[in-house]
């Protein structure tokens, strides 16, 4: 099958095998509108009704106008009002206007907010209520209204967000507003329709039964938005001032930006003191959380496909917040929707286009790449194999042992086939009884004979946890720490394979160590690796970043013994970030671990606009692969060991559950696709 990637090690132990795919337009909000003409004289009557939900969480008693639209200008007289319930709910209806408008919800004195910020909002708990202040407003903007139509217009941050920017525009149109929302969407790395999406209470647990993807998504967001206002507001300031403060930056800065957000903070300049998509993205995992809490509180069993949605969820959270990161003081690239009014069968038509550019950059399984391509796949490979970080952290750990047992530092370690040289000096072990030792990491390098190296930094250490005061005084004092952190400070230069260019990568890494006590002094029952890296750029420009997040954990510590080659169980997280002249995609794999062997595996690829997620499974008719595109395509194909007959049916398109195009094989590489009006379309 062309676009295969067959060279992905997962720390050295497991390969996957990655297929690739697809294309698409993105959000399909059609607008109504209604010949009001006709009949005798005089000037027709209009009626139209707004709808919709307002949530920073749910707003409680706030009164909502809506503005007409006028000639590109926002009038400054309402045309109607309403207030929202118990449930944060409103309906106005708005006479003698067609075309759009501006919806906004300011707050009085009684109005009343449901607290979703994960740590509360100020002194009111997750799922509390609490108050606005007298200034709040969010807004949103409705492209048409139509005489006898209902527009549902949910109010958001998000939405706000939008309003904002589209008003900064020379004349507000509804080609703007829905070009402001889509990119919005776009920089946000979301798929659902911001204005007709309804969001709900999320720190009810009952709500959770019935909630959709798209549902949890935008709650969770806009509840990112309130924690921040939390977490990072002024200390001297009300939780309710907080809130309308960062609502009126976020929006001004993102119209600031172009529509666009800072993806996650530089250590000076652009976006160091803004919000940024990373921080977003983070409290929004922090929201997940404190949902759970609030099960477990109030005694609440979650199902299995809510606990599935929401571990599904925070997972492409943090895929995404790891690909912010590598991208420090750099904007988002959101685009405007080319074709917001697609229907499901042009969606499906798009997928085809899709898999043709992620195949584009995959190549093929016969490795015909170009060299450039060639290199930087050559260098996924090397960083994956060529870090050995169980490895490395096991020569780590001896390190420290000798350390502890006041002996030289080794000279040189062998783990898994694999011998490091040690060149380290200096280091400290504390003095003085604590309930935390903190361990400061000689420095120098760990050198491998496969041509890795880890240099360690000043700044390194390990941090040991007790529940009562101890001191250290050898080796075995570890064992009994309930917690064990290495903070590692570190250079590591891969050699890549195929004589790649891009060998070189620069970054920090954290690793975390499980408590020992459970086990014999020189074995480690588990690992936590997180860390960025970034290759030096070449002289042709190109770049590769790299984010990691391994979890290493085995039943039996015996297993994982520093003494002997240990079969690994765990679970990964690889992000690469290629930047290839004229050529930039990104590449994320999760894989689970048993036994050495990857399973259930999953890939994403960004590449410009299409999005593809990838999974695959297998059964005695062979593998399904199921590839999702940013219009939430589907495309199905069942590939088998044996040789497949050209025109014999092994998938389909779809789109919401419904089949749009049957998928054959053509020939030994290819296919096609026949859509339910009969068109044809051949990939890759």
């Amino acid at each position: 099958m062309k676009a295969t990637l067959t060279r992905i090690a997962i720390l050295a132990t497991a390969t996957l095998v990655v297929a690739a795919c697809s294309s698409g337009s993105s959000n399909n909000r059609s607008s109504e509108t209604v010949d009001t003409g006709g009949g005798g004289g005089g000037t027709p009557t209009t009626t139209a009704t707004v709808s919709g939900t307002a949530a920073a969480g749910l707003i409680i008693g706030g009164t909502v106008s809506v503005f007409p639209i006028v000639s590109g200008t926002v009038s400054s007289t309402a045309s109607g009002t309403g207030t929202t319930d118990s449930a944060g709910v409103y309906s106005v209806e708005i006479d003698d206007h067609e075309g759009a408008v501006k919806v906004v919800i300011t707050a009085s004195s009684s109005t009343t907010m449901i607290c979703d910020a994960p740590d509360g909002c100020g002194t009111t708990a997750f799922g509390g209520s609490t108050p606005l202040t007298t200034d709040f407003s969010l807004s949103a903007m409705v492209p048409s209204v139509a005489d006898a139509v209902t527009a549902t217009a949910h109010i958001t941050p998000l939405t706000h967000m939008a309003a904002v920017f589209a008003e900064e525009q020379s004349s507000i149109t509804a080609t703007v507003i829905q070009e402001a929302q889509s990119q919005l969407q776009s920089a946000l790395g979301i798929s659902f329709d911001i204005l007709e999406t309804a969001p709900i209470d999320i720190t009810t647990t009952s709500n959770l039964t019935s909630i959709s993807e798209d549902q949890l998504n935008y709650s969770l967001f806009t509840a990112a938005i309130a924690g921040l206002a939390e977490s990072e507001g002024s200390g001297g300031a009300t939780f309710a001032a907080n809130l309308d403060t960062i609502l009126t930056s976020l929006a001004a800065d993102f119209a600031a930006n172009s529509g666009q957000l800072f993806q996650s903070a530089a250590s000076t300049g652009s976006g160091s003191d803004q919000v940024t998509l990373a921080e977003i993205l983070r409290e929004s995992q922090s929201v997940i959380t404190a949902i759970e809490d609030k099960a477990v509180t109030d005694s609440v069993t979650l199902s299995t496909a809510v606990t599935m949605l929401l571990d599904e969820t925070e997972e492409t959270l943090d895929d995404s917040q790891t690909i912010a990161e590598l991208n420090q003081g750099e904007s988002t690239t959101g685009q405007s929707d080319p074709d917001p009014d697609a229907t499901d069968l042009e969606k499906a038509k798009g997928m085809v286009a899709d898999f043709r550019t992620v195949a584009d950059i995959l190549g093929d399984d016969d490795g015909d790449l170009d060299d450039t391509l060639d290199d930087h796949f050559a260098a996924i490979d090397s960083f994956a194999r060529g870090t050995n970080l169980s490895n490395m952290n096991r020569v780590l750990v001896s390190v420290v042992n000798a350390q502890l047992s006041g002996v030289s530092i080794p000279t040189s370690a062998s783990f898994n086939g694999v011998t490091y040289s040690i060149d380290m000096t200096g280091g400290s072990i504390p003095s003085e009884e604590s309930t935390s030792q903190v361990i400061t990491l000689p420095t120098g390098t760990i050198t491998g004979n496969n041509g890795s190296v880890l240099t360690v930094s000043t700044g390194s250490m390990l941090t040991a946890t007790y529940a009562s005061a101890t001191q250290l005084s050898s080796e075995s004092d570890l064992d009994s720490a309930t917690g064990i952190a290495f903070t590692l400070m570190a250079t590591v230069t891969i050699t890549a394979a195929d004589s790649a260019d891009l060998n070189t990568f620069t970054g920090g890494l954290m690793i975390a160590a499980s408590n020992q006590s459970s086990c014999n002094e020189s074995a480690i029952s588990a690992y936590d690796f997180t860390g960025t890296f970034s290759s030096s750029a070449e002289a042709n420009s190109n770049t590769f970043k790299v984010g990691l997040e391994a979890n290493i954990s085995n039943a039996s510590c015996s297993t994982i013994d520093l003494d002997t080659d240990g079969v690994i169980d765990g679970d990964t997280n690889l992000v690469f970030q290629s930047g290839l002249t004229g050529s930039e995609f990104i590449l994320t794999i999760r894989s689970d671990v048993v036994a050495g062997e990857a399973t259930n595996s999953s890939i994403k690829i960004i590449v410009g606009s299409v999005i593809m997620d990838i999974e695959e499974s297998t059964d005695q008719d062979g593998t399904d692969w199921l590839f999702e595109n940013q219009d939430q395509v589907t495309l199905t194909l069942l590939l088998t060991d044996g040789e497949v007959t050209s025109g014999s049916p092994i998938g389909s398109i779809s789109v919401g559950g419904t089949d749009y195009a049957s998928v054959t094989r053509s020939d030994s590489t290819g296919y096609t696709a026949t859509f339910t009006d009969n068109t044809t379309l051949s990939f890759p």
